[in-house]
């Protein structure tokens, strides 16, 4: 976290905590669908399971 971010009440910090936590989720999920797309469809069926 910056250190600008730690002079805002907690309300505010925790929030954007939260979001930057979703936001990185998001773009794990997104690797991760990509990477299942790419793989044939015999490899994704093995994996999946």
């Amino acid at each position: 976290m910056l250190p600008h971010e730690f002079k805002l009440e907690t309300g505010r910090k925790e929030k954007t905590s939260l979001f930057r936590k979703t936001k990185k989720k998001k773009r794990i999920y997104n690797i991760v669908r990509a990477r299942k797309e790419a793989a044939p469809k015999s490899n994704f069926d093995t994996a999946s399971y």
